[in-house]
């Protein structure tokens, strides 16, 4: 629950970095200052949120295993897979953005634009604010993507992955 009490900080005045330690969660923090003040100081909001989370999360799993192997069954079993990894309720937004980032990743590599690829950006912007691991890891996921997706020489792949990680 640091998060939380740290959320409770934020609706209390407190700025992360200012006057506490922040380790790079400030999306943790957000949205549970969010949960507490829509939903009350109590730990439904919360609760809300994570069950949300894993929802998405099992929904866009669901979604990329059917298309991935075009079997219903085989969808229900990753979801199934997912469920019994038992995911820490701390930790909430690593499988929604991981899901949604290979989402992103897929399309891209079947149209690359630039538009996806400022859509992956984002991405992993706003991950790196949930938590700079989960930034680190979709940005390199991207990266590869990207890198792939590009049939032009060495030369211009490694541009296009520049200003891709400087976006």
């Amino acid at each position: 629950f640091v998060y939380l009490a740290r959320a409770q900080q934020m609706l209390l005045g407190a700025w992360p970095v200012r006057d506490f330690v922040d380790p790079g969660f400030l999306l943790m923090y957000v949205v549970s200052a969010a949960g507490l003040t829509v939903f009350g100081h109590n730990l439904l909001g919360e609760v809300l949120i994570v069950c949300g989370a894993f929802a998405a999360a099992a929904a866009l799993t669901f979604t990329l295993s059917r298309a991935a192997a075009g079997s219903a069954a085989a969808a229900g079993f990753a979801v199934a897979l997912q469920a019994l990894a038992y995911p820490r309720s701390y930790s909430y937004p690593k499988l929604p953005l991981h899901a949604l980032a290979i989402a992103m990743c897929w399309a891209y590599l079947a149209r690359p634009t630039r538009a996806r690829r400022l859509g992956l950006a984002g991405l992993v912007a706003v991950a790196s604010l949930f938590r700079p691991d989960h930034g680190m890891v979709i940005g390199l996921a991207a990266i590869v993507a990207i890198v792939w997706a590009d049939d032009r020489p060495a030369g211009a792949r490694a541009k296009t992955a520049c200003r891709f990680a400087a976006m």
